[in-house]
């Protein structure tokens, strides 16, 4: 069935019966979400119009008032309806449409390039005089709802409906009738608008009788084409329980619910205490129903006819007598079995239903009593699509099945326990996180053992007692310490969680996951933590993975997070590693955070070691005699290397490095000095890089006049305490020296290892070859700058000049030689 039908001639005859609208107003309706609203709203008469003027649009409308469509429609009117009500002249109103459920007429969703109604476009008339007043129609403003009502003439026949838009809160103190009309109730694009009750006023809010009513938000779009929409709420609530619904849909009413709009707070003894509907019609289009409650049927909708329904639609979180859930209750005859009897009361899908969360019961519950169903032409979705929406409510004896009919719930078989790890992580080196599902509520018993260790039976995972519980069919996480016992039993090792699944039947499950010691956090290990003086001291630790550490200090035992701390130096696995604490100025305890990141990007947990008050030595009370002498790094020297060397094959030349203020022979508190530490030619050398030999040279020689760097790196010292105590700042300074221009043979280079072997050929090329002499490769790593001047940097240094791959240190082991290739190569 095509689109163009939604509704009307809903009921074929809907004319005839005067039970259907003959527009719809929207053709994907928006899923709205559930707002608090307030119990009261401002009665629109005592609102002065020059206090809260309605917004009138900067720009003229691109679409006119639905009263004067601009452009002509697409489709002739006599396209809209494809069936044709077989039963009931018009003069016979009170008769029933013959179309069944399943097969829904309906009125196209039209367009807006065919001048009727569409939600979001044209459904706001533009006003010809400012709309400060509370109602507008057309272009005429009104201060009462009476005189708006009066002023919608446009019959019920007519498929372009009077539209009422609320440009104020509106305080009801009696039921509006709409007798023989078709309007929409709607919002200017960018207001919310409440209708409530009047204290006191207990009755039906709207009664709709022999018309179409529409209740929406207006969808539109600001000249920048930003989505804005306005909301319509009708709440119900009053003080004391009221005896009506908010919507009442008498014999031949027709009431459509739609996007931006919600009916709540409604209090009530009537059934229906959001709609009530006797032989009339209700669409669903969109909107959500949520908050109401009645001591009869159907929290939101009671309704002894077919409910229709498209778009997104919510109706949930509504109760009936003595608080039980109701929500949509329809009085049917549970004799009726075929869905297209036309005395048949199901939700009949009327186009594309999406997003949707609809709770319904039948009044009469039977196996084999239709429920939902829908017209097999709607494109684009399926029964099976829609059921997921719905939730069948009503007596537990009863669900829906796949086909859209009541079925009876069997008697399940005794289920068996199962359960399952999903997930499990490190959350540091003895915590992990996991996440299980059971197919019933257990109590869970956890035991952690050492991989490849015998697996726990059940009773011995029960034994220590560490236990949690969970729900069936709900993912749960569980997080869990080691206890004493198994995180000596692991150590670093990797670690086997057990589980040990029990119901309330007594049947029990063992699941176990492995958990990968390379994705462990890294363990610290505190070796000690003293003072070193009044205002510094040293703490010292161990990592069982190598990595970068980040630290800081306070006076709160709790460890903050690891972006609050200072990064420190990278870090060995297993060695003891300082961490010198100064200028503490805070007194009482004091407590040093200690992190490690591992080189895999792991974090551990927090090391937290204490410095007590009571240990802490006093304060200095001499007065210096000088300000500290604090020298910069750069202002350390080097000599030995003023002049081009000769780099005759496995010549090596000594060189001398004075750290800045190493000279320093009597300090007082606050002097620094800068003690060399090693050299290199890279400027972020690898450990193998590093070279703490003072001595510099060729294997291979070099023939070639080049200049080259040299990064030299230093510690910084500072003096406390009396004593010289070293800091965790490494710097290194840039120098520059050079080769001179030389000739000699070529020597041969003995074979390494796996007998390869290289050299340096007349030219400073590093030649490598294969045990075989064939060519691995010939590479220049020389760079000549033509400058011999050296310059001083940190580490960060970017300095020009290429580095010395091809120098290396003499080693004073077995008497060899390392000679350095590409920078980071070495072969002895």
């Amino acid at each position: 069935m095509r689109k163009k039908q939604v509704l009307a001639l809903l009921l074929s005859g809907a004319l005839t019966f005067s039970m259907a609208p003959a527009a719809v107003f929207a053709e994907d309706a928006s899923e709205l979400s559930i707002e608090d609203v307030s119990d009261a709203g401002i009665a629109a008469a005592s609102e002065t119009p020059e206090e809260e003027p309605a917004e009138a649009p900067a720009e003229t409308p691109a679409e006119a008032p639905a009263e004067e469509p601009t452009e002509a429609p697409t489709e002739t009117p006599t396209e809209t309806p494809v069936e044709t009500p077989t039963e009931a002249p018009a003069e016979t109103p009170t008769e029933v449409p013959t179309t069944a459920p399943g097969e829904v007429p309906v009125v196209e969703i039209p367009s807006a390039a065919e001048g009727n109604l569409k939600e979001g476009e044209g459904a706001t008339p533009t006003p010809t005089e400012a709309a400060a007043k509370p109602f507008t129609v057309g272009d005429k403003s009104f201060d009462t709802l009476d005189e708006a009502l009066a002023a919608c003439t446009t019959p019920v026949a007519n498929d372009e409906p009077d539209t009422i838009i609320l440009n104020q809160d509106l305080v009801l103190d009696k039921t509006v009738k709409l007798t023989g009309k078709n309007i929409v109730f709607a919002t200017p694009a960018d207001k919310t608008i409440t209708i409530s009750r009047k204290s006191g006023f207990k009755g039906n809010m709207f009664e709709v009788k022999d018309s179409f009513v529409y209740f929406c938000g207006t969808e539109d779009y600001d000249e920048d084409g930003n989505d804005i929409h306005g909301t319509l709420t009708i709440n119900g609530a009053s003080e004391e329980m009221s005896e009506g619904s908010i919507v009442s849909i008498l014999e031949g009413g027709s009431f459509q619910l739609m996007a931006n709009c919600t009916l709540t707070g409604n209090k009530t003894s009537a059934n229906g205490a959001a709609i009530h509907c006797t032989q009339g019609i209700v669409l669903l289009s969109g909107g959500t129903i949520t908050g109401n409650s009645t001591t009869g049927e159907g929290g939101a909708i009671f309704s002894d006819s077919t409910v229709y329904a498209e778009g997104t639609v919510t109706v949930t979180g509504n109760t009936g007598a003595e608080g039980a859930v109701s929500n949509i209750v329809l009085a049917n005859d549970s004799s009726i079995t075929d869905p297209n009897d036309e005395k048949a009361v199901v939700v009949s899908i009327v186009d594309k239903l999406e997003k949707s969360t609809i709770s319904i019961q039948m009044k009469n519950p039977a196996a084999g009593v239709p429920v939902v169903c829908m017209d097999s032409d709607i494109e684009g979705i399926t029964l099976a699509d829609v059921l997921p929406q719905f939730t069948y409510e009503g007596s537990g004896d009863f669900s829906i099945d796949e086909t859209g009919f009541l079925k009876s719930q069997e008697t399940p078989e005794e289920t068996k326990l199962s359960a399952e790890i999903k997930d499990a992580a490190w959350l540091s080196t003895n915590k992990v996180k996991l996440t299980v599902t059971s197919n019933k509520d257990a109590t869970v018993y956890i035991k952690v053992v050492k991989t490849g260790t015998k697996a726990p039976t059940a009773d011995e995972i029960k034994k220590d007692n560490h236990k949690t519980t969970v729900s069936a069919n709900k993912s749960s996480a569980i997080t869990y310490t080691f206890s004493t016992s198994e995180k000596t039993a692991v150590g670093t090792d990797g670690a086997s969680i057990y589980l040990c699944f029990i119901d309330n039947t007594g049947e029990a499950v063992v699941v176990s996951k492995d958990m990968d010691p390379a994705a462990r956090p890294p363990k610290l290990t505190g070796v000690d933590a003293s003072w070193t003086g009044h205002d510094s001291a040293t703490v010292i630790f161990q990592s069982d993975k190598s990595g970068t550490y980040y630290w800081t200090y306070g006076t709160d035992s709790t460890a903050p997070a690891i972006e609050k701390c200072t990064k420190g130096a990278a870090l060995a696995a297993n060695a003891n590693t300082p961490i010198y604490v100064e200028g503490i100025t805070t007194e009482g305890t004091i407590y040093v955070y200690i992190y490690v990141k591992s080189d895999s990007g792991l974090v551990s947990a927090p090391l937290v070691a204490e410095l007590q008050s009571k240990s802490r030595p006093a304060a200095p009370t001499q007065t210096p005699t000088r300000d500290p002498k604090v020298p910069a790094v750069t202002e350390s020297t080097v000599t030995g290397l003023e002049k081009p060397l000769e780099f005759y094959p496995n010549t090596f030349y000594p060189f001398t490095v004075s750290g800045a203020g190493m000279d320093n022979t009597d300090p007082i508190e606050g002097d620094v000095r800068w003690n060399p530490l090693y050299w290199s030619t890279s400027s972020n050398p690898s450990d193998s890089e590093k070279h703490s030999t003072w001595k510099i040279g060729a294997a291979g020689g070099i023939k070639k006049a080049a200049t080259y760097n040299l990064y030299i790196f230093y510690r910084q010292e500072k003096y406390t305490g009396n004593e010289w105590r070293a800091t965790d700042n490494i710097s290194s300074v840039a120098y520059q020296f050079q080769s001179a221009a030389i000739e000699f043979d070529d020597i041969q280079i003995t074979p390494g290892a796996n007998g390869t072997y290289s050299y340096y050929d007349e030219d400073g090329n590093l030649v490598t070859r294969d045990a075989d002499g064939n060519l691995i490769s010939r590479t220049d790593d020389t760079t000549d700058t033509g400058s011999a001047t050296a310059t001083g940097a940190n580490t960060a240094d970017e300095s020009p000049v290429g580095t010395m791959g091809m120098l290396a240190v003499l080693s004073l082991l077995a008497g060899g030689y390392v000679l350095v290739r590409k920078r980071k190569r070495i072969t002895e």
